[in-house]
């Protein structure tokens, strides 16, 4: 049993490392990218995304990064960023018209949601 135990202790080591020395050519740049995205939207008349210009942010209480091109957005809210690229961000369409931002994901059934920004 101790065998096994260790043995699999090694597969994930050796993924582990695999992984981390394999990072920076994997992954979305969580670099910001779209000034129209940044600043605070808003959902029900509470602040849920805050977007900063360096792609850092939050999503409700948790800690964000971010990045937008072509009018895709992609949220990284996990910890598994390496060098400043995400493993496995959610995937988001988005349109703004005026101060209203519609954010369709681009997995599950493309279900929307649609913020606001205070002018």
């Amino acid at each position: 049993m101790k065998t096994i135990k260790y043995a699999l202790m090694g597969v994930v080591l050796i993924t582990a490392l695999g992984f981390l020395a394999s990072c920076g050519r994997v992954g979305l740049q969580m670099d910001g990218g779209s000034p129209a995205l940044e600043g605070t939207w808003y959902w029900l008349s509470e602040p849920y995304y805050i977007f900063n210009e360096d792609g850092t942010g939050t999503m409700g209480f948790v800690p964000i990064h971010w990045g937008a091109r072509n009018n895709v957005l992609a949220i990284c809210a996990t910890p598994v960023i390496c060098r400043g690229r995400c493993i496995g961000p959610t995937m988001w369409d988005y349109e703004i018209v005026g101060n209203r931002m519609t954010l369709t994901s681009q997995l599950t059934d493309r279900i929307s949601f649609e913020y606001f920004r205070r002018p």
